[in-house]
């Protein structure tokens, strides 16, 4: 595979949306348990992958990915 498969720039689009899920999910399990403080790195690295795919999406998106 090539960056300039259609394949890779949906793989990597692919996986920060999963690395987000992935995120959220350990952040409901955190403040289901009361641990709010343990829950920021969480917090941040889910921001920063969806901000990472907001500006993939934006734009040139083949060359981004």
């Amino acid at each position: 595979m090539t960056p300039t498969d259609d394949a890779y720039r949906h793989g990597v689009i692919f996986t920060l949306a999963r690395h987000v899920a992935e995120e959220v999910d350990a952040i409901s399990v955190l403040l289901e348990k009361g641990c709010v403080e343990p829950s920021k790195p969480h917090l941040r690295s889910a921001l920063e992958a969806e901000l990472g795919i907001l500006y993939i999406l934006q734009e040139d998106c083949e060359r981004r990915a």
